[in-house]
């Protein structure tokens, strides 16, 4: 009888130490950073103008900008000192244009235009001393890893840059 409890024992100890195993492994996926699907804006007005704008997605080829999507925004407010920012996508509702469209133009970035309300139509440049424009690398499947995908941007009088 002995032997038969014994066995039960060994048993039930490799399935103890199977389980804990399984079970840090799981636990340890939570330590990856998020995976999301398209874009989320964040907006800084610094101007003193309210705007309704669209903002536009596309690629280049020869030198020329081809728009392949676009999607209207919600109104941009004037932002106050103690106010910074205003997100215009959550994160369960993305913008998801289609990423395809820009490879067939054979650009392997993205690149944003922001057309405002007062017929002020400017590309988001990558700070605001510089011409360069703010391009992202289209990721395989659409999925950009952690905090990519979000589009952070400025308008001044002057410009409008990433931040």
């Amino acid at each position: 009888m002995t032997l038969l409890n014994n066995l039960k024992h060994t048993n039930m100890k490799k399935i103890l130490i199977a389980l804990t195993a399984l079970f840090i492994l799981n636990g340890c996926t939570g330590l990856e950073d998020d995976n999301y699907y398209g874009f989320r804006a964040v907006v800084v007005n610094h101007t003193n103008e309210i705007y309704n704008a669209e903002l536009v997605v596309g690629g280049f080829k020869d030198g020329i900008f081809i728009p392949t999507d676009s999607i209207r925004m919600n109104p941009i407010v004037i932002n106050k000192p103690e106010y910074d920012a205003s997100g215009f996508f959550k994160e369960s509702n993305r913008w998801n244009p289609d990423m395809r469209k820009i490879r067939s133009i054979t650009s392997d970035s993205c690149y944003f235009k922001l057309k405002l309300t007062n017929d002020r139509h400017e590309f988001i440049k990558k700070s605001e001393t510089k011409d360069a424009l703010f391009a992202l690398k289209i990721p395989e499947n659409n999925i950009f890893k952690n905090d990519k995908g979000i589009i952070s941007f400025r308008i001044t009088e002057t410009s409008i840059y990433k931040y």
